[in-house]
């Protein structure tokens, strides 16, 4: 998983990892997340959201974006691979089962 603000993000800052290898993305202000998207490219996935690769025009959530221009530089662009998304899912079942032993009498 990689976590950058929007701004770091769009300057490509901290690219050490390959952006093939990320798979699923989300944009989060603070605790509330915005979207959710998978793309086999998510760096010119939000460059098209911002309307600033293929599409001509901004989407709904680029449009968010420019809006709040001031606050949306700290936004949170986070990265997952499918691994990353592996071993969530995993966690997630096991503290599942854990949470409902512990209930039982």
């Amino acid at each position: 998983m990689r976590k950058r603000t929007l701004k770091d993000t769009l300057l490509k800052k901290d690219a050490h990892i390959s952006l093939e290898q990320y798979r699923i993305y989300l944009v989060r202000a603070v605790e509330t997340v915005l979207y959710i998207g998978q793309s086999e490219n998510t760096y010119n996935r939000l460059l098209s959201h911002l309307g600033q690769n293929q599409a001509a025009t901004p989407d709904q959530l680029g449009e968010c974006i420019r809006a709040n221009v001031a606050s949306s530089a700290r936004w949170m662009f986070e990265e997952y691979t499918l691994e990353d998304c592996r071993e969530r899912r995993s966690h997630d079942q096991v503290l599942s089962t854990s949470i409902k032993h512990s209930k039982q009498p």
